[in-house]
């Protein structure tokens, strides 16, 4: 089963791996102009296949390396060809990408002049009154890989599948109808999946109202079979507008995040379900209209392209539940130390971090990201996580490693009760302990040195000297 995750993954961890790269997109508007300069950066830079290469190249990894210019679909094609991937041998884990900017205002006046467009600038996903789409623009990267290597889990791929359907009779912008159920037909009876135990669809939902009355007068035949209740549907497209070749992974993160918050988010300028489309009339097909909690199990994306190309994919989500709710199981704080390109991004990240409760999973993948050196992040700065007084520093790295110093005080630099709170941390408690054990048989007792109140304790030289080495050496971790 292939998980997508974010892994607390440093590039070095990929380095010399077999990591699969796969990049959808559509237009690339500014191609002309770097082909034209004639600097060479048009075809090392700017070449639409460096959109996965160059990635390749900059994470030093072996495996697939492509670009698809596949529409709408790109994300849901990317998705499923890097999977069979990874299930095929290829590759040991895949990064999978999208993006969609909107640069050049003739794009607007070509989607314009084939009428694409809402007329008031709003996608009225299902709508009866829906006009068409605003464009929006989108960029997604996701992380995929075997469920025996991962650190934490969004959900698991259950199935992925897209077909490109070449009918003539159709037109390109709306399909005919048997190409999404032919396709959503052979996707179920593949996974071996009963439809009905879908919990939520997010459908395609472009806002232009014969192609959602064709998605979902498709969906009504299939996936409502056996069903015996309504079967929630939305569209980020009523959201954030249609981000064209970004749309189809899109749609996966708002699935992704809803399972991750337990919500389902509301489509937004829905008023009166479209009269063509009767599921949505009688109300097997509801629209998420408020906020709804998420019943958990099986979610389903829905994507439709230009002539004839549909892809689905089945997602489960992942119920396993955090230990203590990800809360520490002690009162300790927590040291977290990162980096990053700019001080601004360092700030932001601690800002969030200190105002919400300590995560321990979440410092631990933190932990795991910045272990090691990332290229470029040239920004390191600390917190301590968990303590009414907040610690944070910030400051530039020059690049310049400094050895490191261990430095012993002498007599005099011990005080009362100075081991307390050490024996919090288990690990410097057991080493003090295994301490204390060898000491007792010589008649000292360093727990009850380190640990007093009694100021007089120190006025024998030797528990001075045992206090102040057994801390100084048993802290050395």
């Amino acid at each position: 089963m292939l998980l997508m995750e974010i892994d607390g993954l440093n590039p070095e961890d990929v380095k010399k791996t077999r990591m699969g790269i796969v990049m959808g997109s559509l237009f690339s508007e500014s191609e002309n102009m770097w082909i034209y300069k004639g600097s060479g950066f048009g075809i090392l830079g700017h070449s639409r296949t460096m959109l996965a290469n160059r990635v390749s190249y900059w994470l030093n990894c072996y495996g697939p390396s492509y670009a698809l210019l596949s529409g709408d679909t790109s994300g849901i094609e990317a998705l499923t060809l890097a999977s069979e991937a990874i299930r095929n041998g290829h590759c040991e884990s895949a990064l999978v990408g999208v993006v969609s900017f909107e640069i050049l205002p003739e794009m607007s006046q070509h989607y314009k002049g084939l009428k694409l467009l809402a007329e008031d600038g709003n996608n009225r996903s299902f709508d009866d009154d829906a006009s068409g789409f605003a464009l929006s623009e989108g960029i997604v990267t996701m992380f995929l890989q075997k469920a025996k290597n991962a650190k934490r889990i969004y959900a698991s791929i259950v199935h992925s599948q897209f077909e490109c359907f070449g009918d003539r009779k159709s037109g390109y912008i709306v399909p005919l109808e048997y190409p999404l159920t032919t396709l959503l037909s052979s996707f179920y009876q593949r996974c071996e999946i009963d439809p009905s135990l879908i919990s939520y669809l997010e459908a395609d939902g472009s806002g232009i109202k014969a192609r959602d009355t064709i998605e979902l007068n498709a969906v009504a035949k299939v996936l409502l079979n056996n069903r015996h209740s309504p079967l929630l549907i939305g569209s980020i497209k009523s959201n954030l507008g249609h981000t064209s070749a970004a749309s189809a992974l899109i749609s996966v993160v708002k699935v992704l995040i809803a399972m991750e918050a337990g919500k389902i988010p509301p489509n937004n300028n829905f008023n009166k379900p479209s009269q063509q489309v009767p599921a949505l009339v009688e109300g097997r097909l509801k629209v998420v209209t408020e906020t709804m909690p998420w019943s958990g199990g099986l979610a389903a994306v829905n994507s439709v392209g230009l002539s004839g190309v549909v892809g689905h994919i089945l997602l489960r989500s992942h119920n396993k539940e955090k230990v203590n709710g990800g809360l520490p199981t002690d009162d300790l704080p927590r040291l977290l130390i990162i980096s990053g390109r700019t001080e601004e991004g360092l700030e932001e990240t601690f800002n969030k971090l200190e105002s919400q409760p300590v995560d321990v999973e979440c410092v631990g993948l933190l932990h795991d990201l910045y272990s090691s050196n990332i290229q470029n992040y040239n920004y390191r700065g600390y917190t301590i996580l968990g303590k009414a007084d907040m610690y944070k520093e910030i400051k530039h790295f020059d690049g310049i490693k400094r050895p490191v110093w261990f430095i012993f005080s002498g007599m005099g630099s011990q005080w009362p009760e100075m081991g307390k709170e050490l024996l919090k941390f288990p690990i410097i408690s057991d080493s003090l302990l295994r301490s204390h054990n060898i000491l007792k048989e010589k008649g000292l007792d360093l727990l009850h040195i380190i640990t007093t109140l009694d100021i007089n304790i120190f006025n024998n030289i030797l528990h001075s000297f045992v206090g102040i080495t057994a801390i100084q050496v048993n802290s050395d971790y």
